[in-house]
């Protein structure tokens, strides 16, 4: 019996440039994107550096999703370089405008369940957090809303394309002692974000 094609879904999001030193904020004290230089976040990199991992390796077909104003169509582009992602999608509207992350979470949710032509995704991946924000609340929340199990602090993973598992290495810090690592297996669709950021540090173009 033919193995059914991997959907892989990622979340990204465009964040300041701090590197460039130089972050506009609007009078409401909201941070000024349309003043900002923006990169996609490093996070974001690696979560789209590990679905090129699986266009690769399994021959998913990958999209990529990202909320924000217009400007975040640069986060998509960027993302596209390095995953060769099949769809893009932008999740613009000024009623999200200052958003909380379960608001957040819930336009992410009607997102990915429209990725692939409309199939949805086997296995989401997103950033372990974005620099703007650092709440790591938005991936935790995104999965609860899907009905996904959420899996976090992976360092690296596994499909099992027939049984539709994975299985996820993660990594356990052991608070001023030592860090170490542990299996943990889970059926597919599953959440997952990547906790490797040096992987992937795209530049200003968006190059690896």
């Amino acid at each position: 019996m033919p193995v059914r094609p991997l959907n892989v879904g990622v979340i990204v999001k465009l964040e300041p440039d701090f590197s460039e030193g130089n972050v506009s904020y609007n009078p409401d004290g909201t941070l000024n994107r349309a003043e900002t230089k923006n990169i996609l976040g490093p996070h974001s990199a690696a979560a789209t550096l590990a679905a090129f991992y699986c266009k690769v390796k399994y021959d998913a077909r990958v999209a990529i999703g990202t909320m924000g104003p217009p400007i975040a169509n640069q986060a998509l582009q960027q993302a596209q370089i390095i995953s060769n992602a099949d769809e893009l999608h932008l999740y613009s509207d000024r009623i999200f405008a200052g958003a909380d992350t379960l608001a957040t979470a819930e336009v992410l949710r009607l997102g990915v369940s429209r990725m692939n032509n409309g199939l949805g995704a086997d296995i989401v991946i997103s950033g372990h957090r974005a620099s703007d924000g650092e709440t790591g609340q938005t991936g935790p929340q995104t999965a609860w809303k899907l009905g996904y199990p959420f899996i976090g602090n992976v360092i690296d993973f596994h499909i099992d394309q027939e049984s539709r598992s994975i299985h996820a290495k993660r990594l356990v810090v052991h608070w001023r002692i030592s860090s170490s690592s542990t299996g943990i297996p889970g059926p597919c669709p599953a959440y997952s974000p990547d906790n490797c950021p040096q992987k992937a540090k795209p530049n200003k173009n968006g190059n690896l």
